[in-house]
């Protein structure tokens, strides 16, 4: 879906929310992370503002990116 910069799951609402976050529909794992349409295909792709982020995960906030953009996960 072309969304113009908003957040694909906003915008099948009807609202325009700013896009902030690209997210995998299908979860990148340590078995599958080797596979290039998995990570970088667009029909894996989602663009998605941090609410919606955040409720597709429930909320969690178990991996963050620190100071050098690398992804971790908290202990």
């Amino acid at each position: 879906m072309e969304s113009n910069g908003f957040c694909e799951r906003c915008l099948e609402r009807g609202i325009y929310n700013p896009g902030k976050i690209v997210h995998h529909l299908e979860p990148i794992t340590d078995m599958n992370y080797m596979d290039d349409n998995l990570m970088y295909g667009l029909e894996n792709l989602q663009f998605v503002c941090d609410s919606c982020h955040k409720e597709i995960h429930g909320n969690q906030d178990d991996y963050y990116f620190d100071e050098d953009g690398m992804l971790c996960q908290r202990k």
